[in-house]
């Protein structure tokens, strides 16, 4: 089963993306997206490569969101599809809840998720969240991601 944690990075961040990256992996996050916005394919693919790096390392997945020519270059990552067409958001836990009845595979819950949050996401039917800033604003990311963990119910 995929984890229940998903870090989401990208190359554009104001800090060293690659030092947020390491500190997520080596504090226990099981997954790491990449996402392919803002940047040349040569720098989505030299940071999806070096994320790879880490995490395997840590003994992370690396996702790589919507590239498919990206996720299949020599490590074979796999590609998650998100639906970017400008919709209005559903409020978080009842557009979690009405998905995971409806299909038989883990939900992972994305957008504005702190560790606050996550029991209630839960309680709606989430397996995981997807956190971008709940990691990558934190002062200490590793810490921000063990406390995410904890609300997960997962070892930190």
């Amino acid at each position: 089963m995929i984890g229940r944690l998903h870090a989401l990075t990208d190359a554009r961040q104001d800090r060293a993306p690659l030092e947020v990256v390491a500190a997520t992996v080596g504090a226990g996050a099981p997954v790491v997206q990449v996402p392919a916005k803002g940047c040349t394919d040569r720098e989505l693919f030299d940071f999806a490569e070096r994320v790879t790096a880490l995490c395997a390392a840590a003994g992370a997945l690396c996702l790589v969101d919507d590239r498919v020519d990206v996720a299949l270059r020599p490590a074979g990552r796999p590609v998650v599809r998100h639906d970017d067409q400008g919709r209005p958001a559903a409020p978080l836990g009842p557009a979690v809840g009405a998905v995971a009845t409806a299909v038989e595979v883990p939900v992972v819950a994305i957008g504005g998720v702190p560790a606050a949050r996550v029991p209630a996401l839960l309680a709606a039917g989430a397996w995981g969240v997807t956190v971008v800033g709940a990691v990558s604003d934190a002062v200490d990311p590793a810490v921000a991601v063990r406390e995410l963990l904890r609300a997960l119910g997962e070892p930190a």
